[in-house]
């Protein structure tokens, strides 16, 4: 049996225990059986707590069954009960951001890459290198362009966590004789208003 199982069987035992202890406490006096000599009153004291009962546990279950099927497929909407939405996340298992061979671009060389992205600015707030401030990260990745490897500029749509928006990571990757991704730089990162 799942672990879903498990835990609705465990609470239909439970209701069915509270209900036999709450009923037979009214059943049962000094080891005879009661109803043959009750009263009107006690009798209907009797039913009145057996059907109030038998209320009580058809309303749960329904309310059971929903959150059981929430807490199973959709556990985003229930509530944190007091939870950062941060601190919820980090319950769930998270997304980890890769790159695969079918988010990669053409090939392209180091010069055409550098070439393409080469910073001149007129008032020289950024160095006259390819990616500007972002040159060392870029020299980080071009070393690990190796003979046999190949560079390839990548679009990668992700959502870090439940509650973040979905972003669009554009970069560069190196990408091994086999077609594995070696290494990557993600160069830029813009939210996506309108995901298709």
């Amino acid at each position: 049996m799942s672990t879903w199982g498990m835990v609705g069987l465990w609470a239909y035992v439970a209701l069915s225990l509270v209900f036999a202890v709450l009923a037979g406490r009214h059943v049962f006096r000094e080891d005879q059986f009661f109803w043959s000599r009750a009263t009107s009153r006690e009798r209907w004291v009797l039913v009145w707590h057996v059907l109030v009962i038998a209320l009580i546990t058809l309303c749960l279950w329904p309310v059971f069954i929903v959150f059981m099927v929430l807490l199973k497929w959709f556990p985003q909407v229930l509530p944190r009960w007091g939870q950062s939405a941060e601190d919820y996340d980090n319950t769930v298992a998270k997304p980890v951001f890769s790159v695969s061979p079918n988010h990669l671009g053409r090939p392209m060389t180091v010069e055409d890459v550098e070439a393409a992205n080469y910073v001149i600015d007129p008032f020289e707030g950024v160095p006259a290198l390819p990616f500007g401030h972002l040159h060392p990260r870029w020299l980080q990745l071009r070393s690990h362009v190796l003979p046999g490897c190949s560079l390839h500029a990548f679009d990668v749509l992700f959502r870090a966590a439940s509650y973040e928006p979905l972003r669009r990571h554009r970069g560069w990757a190196v990408v091994g004789p086999d077609r594995v991704v070696v290494s990557h730089w993600v160069a830029a990162v813009e939210v996506v208003t309108d995901p298709v």
